[in-house]
C-alpha cells in the first residue's frame, strides 16, 4: 500500500506535474531515492563486463600487451567518470 502510494506521489511546478520515481539517470548516474550506490554500482559492473566480453571477440586479433591495456582503459575510464561524478 505504502509502494503504491509512493509511486502515486507527484510534486506541481509551475504549470507542470513532477512524477515521484525510485529511481533516476543523469550524465550516466543513476540516483535512487536514498541516494544510495547499489544501483549505480551495478550498472557500472554490467556496463564492464559488456565492454570485456566485447574485447573478448577480438582477442585473437590482438595480442596479449594490447588486450590488457584496452581492458583497463576501458575499466578504468568508466570507473573515473564515476569518481568525478561524486566529488
Amino acid at each position: 500500500m505504502r509502494k503504491q502510494w509512493i509511486e502515486n506521489l507527484r510534486i506541481k511546478v509551475g504549470y507542470s506535474y513532477i512524477n515521484y520515481s525510485m529511481s533516476v539517470r543523469n550524465l550516466l548516474l543513476i540516483l535512487d531515492n536514498t541516494l544510495g550506490m547499489e544501483k549505480q554500482m551495478n550498472a557500472i559492473c554490467k556496463s564492464c563486463c559488456y565492454k570485456v566480453r566485447n574485447v573478448g571477440l577480438i582477442f585473437k586479433y590482438i595480442n596479449n600487451e594490447t588486450c590488457k591495456t584496452l581492458v583497463k582503459s576501458l575499466i578504468i575510464s568508466r570507473l573515473e567518470y564515476f569518481i568525478s561524478l561524486y566529488l
